[in-house]
């Protein structure tokens, strides 16, 4: 999936070792990213953390026509021979809500 590639793209670029797949926490639909952010702006895109007492869940929303675009563009495929990769044009996928549980220590 072209994400899963931007994500590799990003980690090379910045000699990151990360253990997560961005498609994990992946959604596109629109009504259930409402439903996660009520009161929210309606946007292409955004980062959804909810938290309480000892965990923090997230989700990726991106609109699914920016992901469309992105496949389309096939970024990446550029990369590292003097053109744009077209980077940061666009994402999307699928899956579901609460997707990350993060233990907080101390």
């Amino acid at each position: 999936m072209v994400l899963g590639q931007l994500q590799t793209l990003l980690n090379d670029l910045y000699a990151l070792e990360i253990a997560y797949d961005v498609n994990d926490f992946l959604i596109t639909d629109a009504q259930l990213a409402s439903q996660l952010d009520e009161g929210g702006r309606c946007v292409d895109e955004k980062l959804l953390i909810a938290e309480d007492a000892d965990t923090a869940s997230v989700s990726l929303y991106l609109e699914k026509n920016l992901m469309d675009r992105l496949q389309k563009k096939q970024p990446g495929a550029t990369a590292g021979r003097g053109k744009s990769s077209g980077l940061l044009e666009g994402a999307g996928g699928c899956q579901s809500l609460y997707l990350l549980r993060l233990e907080r220590t101390g």
